[in-house]
C-alpha cells in the first residue's frame, strides 16, 4: 500500500508566498475603499450641520446662526439641535456630541493626566465661521453683545465658509492627540488663534479637510500641514493673503468683496 501524499515544504512556500502577494495588492484597496467611505460619511455630516444652519436661518426670519449667545463655547450646537436631534446636553452643561458632529476619520487621542479617552464634548470637529457670520463678541459693549448678520449680506455664499473641519493641535500638552474646537479661525480676523501649532485643519482625509458652504453645498479643501512655522504655509480656504492684500486675507471666511 502506497503511504498517504501530502504538500511538500516547497509547495507551502509557493502558496503562503502567493497569499502574501495578494494580501499585498488587496490590504491597499480595502484602505483606500475605508478611506473612501469615511470622507464620504464626513461630507454628510457638514451637509447635515450646514442644513440645520440653513433652517434656523429661515424660522429666524434671515438672522445667521449665533455662535455665541451669553457667552459660552460651542452654543451653535444648542441652537440647531432641535432640527438634527444629534446631540446631548449633560448635567454639566457639557455637550455629548455623536452623529453627524464625529468625522469617522477623527484621531484617537487621550487625556494625558490618566489616559482617558478625551470626553465626548472635546470631540469637536467642525467649526463654525462665527467671527464673521455672526456671534462674535462686540469690543466693548457692556452688557457683552454679540453681532450678528443676516443672511442677504453674503455676497458670494458659494465661496463663503460656513462649516470647516478642525482640530486644535494645541491642546497636545494635555492631550495626545489635542482635542477638537467649536470655531474656524480666520488667518486675518483671529492671528492669534489661526496659527498652525494652535488651531489647524487636521487634513485627515488624504491631506484634505471637508468645508461646508453658506449656500448649503459642501466640498474637501487642501490645506497646509499643522506645526508649519512659515505664512507662507496657508494654502486653500486657509491662504493668508488676497491678492497681495493683507487687510483682504479672509476671501472664505469673510461675507463681502473681495472674493475669490
Amino acid at each position: 500500500m502506497s503511504g498517504k501524499k501530502g504538500f511538500t515544504l516547497i509547495e507551502l512556500l509557493v502558496v503562503i508566498a502567493i497569499i502574501a502577494i495578494l494580501a499585498a495588492i488587496l490590504f491597499p484597496v480595502f484602505a483606500q475603499a475605508k478611506a473612501a467611505g469615511q470622507l464620504s460619511k464626513c461630507l454628510n455630516n457638514a451637509k447635515q450641520i450646514v442644513q440645520g444652519c440653513i433652517l434656523y436661518e429661515v424660522d429666524s426670519g434671515g438672522a445667521m446662526l449665533q455662535g455665541f449667545k451669553t457667552g459660552n463655547w460651542g452654543e451653535w450646537y444648542e441652537s440647531i439641535t432641535p432640527y438634527m436631534r444629534q446631540m446631548e446636553v449633560n448635567s454639566s452643561g457639557g455637550y455629548q456630541l455623536r452623529g453627524v458632529w464625529i468625522c469617522p476619520s477623527m484621531v484617537r487621542s487621550n487625556m494625558k493626566s490618566n489616559g482617558s479617552e478625551i470626553p465626548a464634548d472635546y470631540k469637536r470637529c467642525y467649526g463654525y465661521n462665527t467671527y464673521y457670520l455672526g456671534g462674535d463678541l462686540i469690543p466693548g459693549s457692556n452688557p457683552p453683545k454679540y453681532d450678528c448678520h443676516q443672511s442677504g449680506e453674503v455676497v458670494k455664499s458659494t465661496k463663503t465658509i460656513r462649516v470647516l473641519e478642525t482640530w486644535g493641535y494645541h491642546h497636545y500638552d494635555l492631550a495626545t492627540k489635542g482635542w477638537g474646537t467649536a470655531y474656524c479661525y480666520p488667518p486675518v480676523k483671529e492671528p492669534t488663534n489661526c496659527v498652525p501649532s494652535r488651531c489647524w485643519p487636521p487634513g485627515w482625509h488624504n491631506g484634505k479637510s471637508v468645508v461646508g458652504w453658506v449656500d448649503g453645498h459642501v466640498s474637501t479643501t487642501k490645506v497646509a500641514p499643522p506645526f508649519s512655522p512659515v505664512a507662507t504655509a496657508y494654502t486653500g480656504v486657509m491662504q493668508k493673503y488676497y491678492n497681495n492684500d493683507g487687510a483682504n486675507g479672509d476671501p472664505y471666511f469673510r461675507l463681502t468683496y473681495p472674493k475669490p
